[in-house]
C-alpha cells in the first residue's frame, strides 16, 4: 500500500485512492488513514515519555474500521480547539501586584477533526490529556482537561509548537492585593481559533479584570491583534452571546 506523509495539517481535502494511506504526525499523535476495497481504516497512537530516555516510545496501536462504499471519497483535516476548559499549570506560579496588568501567553494543545466526505468520523486530541476538576467545592466548578504550560510573559520568547494554539491572556488586577495563579482555567470553547501566515495557531483574546473586591473577575473576548492578517480557523464552539460577563475568582484562578 503506498503511503504519504504529513506533519501539518492540509490546507484542503485530498482524494485518497484505494490501496493508498496517508500517515499524519502531529504532537504525540500518530495518525494512519488508510482506503481499502469497501472500506476506511483509521489506525493511531500516542507516543509517550520514557523514563531515562530523551526518546518517546508510542503506545498501543488503535484500530477502527468504517465501511464507506465511496471510491472517490475525500479525505479532510481539521484543526479545532477542545471542548472543554483546559485548566494550565504553569511551571512556577506567577504573581501578579496590585494596580498592574500583564498578558500571559498560553498554549494549549489541539485537536482534530477526521472527515470522509465532510462526514465526520474521528475526533483526536494531539496529545494525551487528563481530566481535572476545577472549582471550589466539587459541586461548584466544572470537569476541564489539564496540562502544563510555560506561561511566557514575552511574546518574543514564545516557542512555535505547531500542535499548540497560543491564547494571549491579558489580566488586569485593580485591587489591593496581590494575585498568585498557580493554575489558569482557559475557557478554549469559547474563543475562535486563527492560523498565522508561518502557521502558528493562536486564539482570540481573553481579557480578564479583577475588580476592587477581589472577588468577581469581568471576562471579555476579543478577536487577536492584527486580526485581518490572520487566517481565521474555526469559531468558538460556545459563542458568548454577551460582549462580557462575570465569574467568580475561584472558577478562574487557584
Amino acid at each position: 500500500m503506498k503511503q504519504s506523509v504529513l506533519k501539518q495539517f492540509p490546507a484542503k481535502s485530498l482524494a485518497l485512492s484505494t490501496g493508498k494511506s496517508l500517515l499524519f504526525y502531529f504532537g504525540d499523535l500518530s495518525l494512519c488513514v488508510s482506503h481499502h476495497n469497501y472500506e476506511w481504516r483509521t489506525e493511531y497512537s500516542y507516543c509517550k515519555p520514557v523514563v531515562g530516555s530523551a526518546i518517546g516510545q508510542y503506545g498501543k496501536l488503535i484500530m477502527e474500521r468504517y465501511a464507506i462504499n465511496a471510491p472517490g471519497a475525500r479525505i479532510s483535516l481539521a484543526p479545532r480547539l477542545a471542548d472543554r476548559a483546559i485548566v494550565s499549570r504553569p511551571l512556577a506560579p506567577i504573581t501578579l501586584l496590585p494596580n498592574s496588568e500583564t498578558t500571559v501567553y498560553v498554549g494549549t494543545p489541539l485537536w482534530l477533526d477526521l472527515k470522509i466526505d465532510d462526514i465526520l468520523i474521528k475526533e483526536l486530541s494531539c496529545v494525551i490529556l487528563s481530566d481535572t476538576w476545577f472549582g471550589r467545592d466539587t459541586l461548584q466548578g466544572e470537569l476541564c482537561y489539564s496540562t502544563s504550560t510555560r506561561a511566557r510573559l514575552d511574546a518574543k520568547q514564545l516557542v512555535r509548537d505547531s500542535h499548540k494554539a497560543i491564547t494571549p491572556i491579558v489580566i488586569s488586577n485593580q485591587g489591593i492585593k496581590s494575585i498568585t495563579l498557580e493554575r489558569i482555567n482557559v475557557p478554549v470553547p469559547f474563543l475562535s481559533l486563527y492560523q498565522e501566515k508561518d502557521g502558528q495557531f493562536t486564539t482570540s483574546t481573553l481579557a480578564i479584570v479583577l475588580e476592587h473586591n477581589v472577588i468577581d473577575a469581568k471576562l471579555e473576548i476579543k478577536p487577536p491583534l492584527q486580526a485581518d492578517s490572520l487566517k481565521k480557523v474555526a469559531d468558538s464552539s460556545k459563542p458568548i452571546k454577551k460582549a462580557f460577563v462575570y465569574r467568580t475568582l475561584d472558577l478562574l484562578f487557584a
